[in-house]
C-alpha cells in the first residue's frame, strides 16, 4: 500500500485561555484559569454560575465576511478563525500555487446552534392544557416560523462545509461527531487520507 508520511504544517487555536496558540501556550504555563461567571446566558437560577468560555471573540477579525455567519453556531465560528490560523502557519492561506483539489477538511464537531426559542415557544403553544399537545396540528403549523438557514446550522457537517468554503479546500470533506473521541479520530483518519494519496492537505 502507498504509504507516504505526514507532518503538521500549522496550528490555530480559539480557546478560554487565549486566541492563539501562543497565547494559549503562554496563559497555561502561567498557570491562569479559562473559567470565570457565565455571561452567555442568564445562569442566576442555575445550581453552577461559572463555566469556560472563550472571551472578547471577534469573527470580523478573522474573515471577510461575517455577516455571513450571523446564524451559524459558535463550534463554526471558532472553527473558521483556528483554520485561518492554521493555513496561515503553514503558508496555505491564499496560496495560488497549491492544488486545492487535494486540500481537504476532517473536523470533529457537535451539532451547531440550535433555534431553542422557536422550539420553546411552540411547544408551549401547542400544550395549552399542560402536558397534552393540541389535536389541531399548532405545533406542526408554528414550525413555520423556523428559519432554513437556521436550521441548515443545526447540522454537524455544516463545520467542516464553512471551512472549506471560505478557505477553497476542495478535497475530502469529512465531519465526525464521536464526542470526546471526535478530535483523535479526526486527526487519524485525516492522517490515513494523505498517507494514501486522496489528500495532500487535511485541516482537522
Amino acid at each position: 500500500m502507498h504509504s507516504r508520511r505526514v507532518v503538521i504544517t500549522g496550528m490555530g487555536a480559539i480557546t478560554p485561555l487565549g486566541h492563539t496558540v501562543h497565547e494559549l501556550y503562554h496563559n497555561q504555563l502561567e498557570g491562569k484559569s479559562g473559567a470565570g461567571p457565565i455571561f452567555r446566558f442568564d445562569a442566576r437560577t442555575f445550581p453552577t454560575k461559572f463555566g469556560s468560555q472563550v472571551k472578547d471573540f471577534d469573527l470580523a477579525k478573522h474573515v471577510r465576511d461575517p455577516q455571513r455567519y450571523k446564524d451559524a453556531g459558535l463550534n463554526t465560528k471558532f472553527a473558521l478563525a483556528a483554520a485561518k490560523q492554521a493555513l496561515g502557519e503553514a503558508g496555505l492561506l491564499d496560496n495560488n500555487k497549491v492544488d486545492r483539489t487535494t486540500m481537504g477538511v476532517y473536523l470533529g464537531s457537535g451539532e451547531g446552534s440550535h433555534d431553542f426559542p422557536n422550539l420553546t415557544l411552540s411547544i408551549a403553544l401547542a400544550c395549552p392544557e399542560g402536558y397534552k399537545v393540541d389535536p389541531n396540528g399548532f405545533f406542526i403549523h408554528s414550525q413555520r416560523t423556523f428559519g432554513a438557514t437556521h436550521e441548515y446550522e443545526m447540522e454537524m457537517h455544516t463545520t467542516s462545509a464553512h471551512v472549506a468554503n471560505e478557505y477553497d479546500m476542495q478535497g475530502p470533506n469529512y465531519t465526525c461527531q464521536t464526542a470526546c473521541a471526535a478530535s483523535g479520530q479526526a486527526l487519524g483518519e485525516a492522517l490515513e487520507l494523505i498517507r494514501r494519496g486522496e489528500a495532500d492537505v487535511m485541516l482537522t
